[in-house]
């Protein structure tokens, strides 16, 4: 059995090792579970250290971060400007292009978009949230947008 290297508590008794806690009667299956959670924060302490290393470090995770929502966040703006601005799909469409044409500059948007999703599905661009899958990402953001929300606002309280 592999020694636990953060303190495993049992019944308000803390011990620094696994084969102490056996050796006290601490069943083998909490042992185990506590074993395989500290497996699993190493884990992602492994992925996590592969990540800065050959990916960037923290800031500059971010920085890729907030580029992607800026473009994220002006396409949104993009198509709502074109709904309010058009009564049709054909004006939508053209209106919204004519923003993103505006937004891309010498670029065509309509061949940026394409490439980059053609690429995504030959394997040749991989990204983290279809990597780890859409249901696991979506419950990830729903419960840290939840938090965040909690913090904001405790309970949904609304402001009389």
């Amino acid at each position: 059995m592999d020694t636990i290297l953060l303190g495993l508590e049992y019944q308000g008794t803390v011990y620094n090792s696994a084969e102490t806690a056996k050796a006290s009667g601490v069943p083998d299956e909490f042992i185990a579970g506590a074993q395989s959670a500290i497996n699993a924060l190493k884990g992602r302490d492994a992925i996590r250290s592969k990540i800065e290393s050959d990916a960037g470090d923290p800031l500059s995770l971010l920085g890729t971060t907030s580029d992607a929502a800026t473009i994220a966040v002006l396409m949104g703006a993009c198509f709502m400007a074109s709904l309010d601005e058009t009564t049709s799909y054909g004006a939508f469409r053209t209106k919204a292009n004519a923003y993103m044409q505006g937004l891309s500059g010498e670029h065509d948007p309509t061949e940026i978009a394409q490439e980059f999703l053609s690429k995504v599905a030959s394997g040749g661009i991989r990204l983290p949230a279809l990597e780890k899958g859409i249901v696991p990402v979506l419950a990830e953001v729903t419960a840290r947008g939840n938090a965040v929300a909690e913090a904001i606002n405790p309970s949904g309280v609304e402001d009389a």
